[in-house]
């Protein structure tokens, strides 16, 4: 992991920076300053895509500080800050329900769900319902 973030995303950062440089140095050129910038925006969403990669590998911390049900509702709240989305969240208990790295997958899951929620609906109110069956 150590290689992925200082070979590629090292390096990537490095081209930004460079390039936002370039940009900045020729103001009375406004073609060559888009270029740049383009340049820029488009390394920037190269970079963003692996670290979304590296990070999808990793164990997010919220398991291990609160544990799966309660790392959902955090998620539900921190998402509800910025946007215009009241959640209300109905978690049962998760803890042990499912194997550790399960648990990273169903937490990406819902990750996922709530961040398309947040980014591509007009929502104002959203339910996060999750619930065991068979005695669970």
């Amino acid at each position: 992991m150590a290689a992925e973030l200082h070979d590629g995303l090292g390096q990537n950062l490095l081209v930004i920076k460079n390039r936002a440089v370039m940009a900045l140095g020729c103001p009375e050129e406004p073609p060559k300053m888009c270029e740049q910038i383009a340049h820029v925006s488009e390394m920037a969403s190269q970079t963003l895509r692996e670290v979304r990669a590296i990070a999808q590998d990793l164990r997010p911390f919220q398991l291990n500080e609160m544990g799966l049900t309660k790392a959902i509702a955090a998620m539900a709240r921190k998402l509800a800050e910025p946007s215009k989305i009241r959640f209300h969240v109905d978690v049962a208990e998760l803890e042990g329900v499912l194997p550790r790295e399960s648990e990273i997958h169903f937490y990406r899951i819902v990750q996922e769900c709530l961040t398309n929620l947040a980014k591509h609906s007009q929502a104002t109110q959203a339910s996060i319902t999750i619930s065991q069956l068979n005695g669970g």
